[in-house]
Order: structure tokens, then sequence, then C-alpha cells
């Protein structure tokens, strides 16, 4: 069951990046924000990797489903403009 887990981020990531390719508008405003996006993504790591045994399992999870949301973001204006 936990490695399911791991798939729901992969499909996560790939389904907020399709939605970034279809949308105009979701598109122009990921452009806009793509500085902070990739900074919260930093961040995000850092936490994770820095808090990860202080951390109970469903806010590790949580932190895990925002930074594939985040990466999908980045990856679908990457193929746009690719």
């Amino acid at each position: 069951m936990t490695r399911f887990r791991w798939v729901g981020g992969l499909l996560l990531t790939a389904g907020v990046a399709y939605l970034v390719t279809l949308s105009v508008t979701l598109t122009n405003a990921t452009a806009q924000w793509l500085p902070l996006v990739i900074i919260g993504q930093f961040a995000i790591a850092m936490v994770l990797a820095l808090g990860i045994n202080r951390f109970s399992p469903m806010v590790s999870l949580l932190l895990f489903f925002v930074y594939a949301a985040t990466m999908g973001l980045s990856i679908g204006l990457i193929v746009q403009f690719y």
C-alpha cells in the first residue's frame, strides 16, 4: 500500500503538468510566478530533508504532494515552451 502513494505523487505531477499545457491562463500565471515556484520547491525539499525524522508521516506525505504539484507546474511550463 505504501508504494502506491509515491505513484500518486507522480500522477499528481503529470496531471498538473498536463493542465498547465492545456490552459493558457494557467501557463501565463505559472510563467509569471516561476521564480517563486522554484524557490518554493527548493524550500520544501530542504524542509523535508532536514525535518523528515521530526514530522509525522501525514505531514511528510502532504509536503511531498505539495512538492509534486509544484514540480508539475514547472514541468508543464517547460513542456509548453519547448
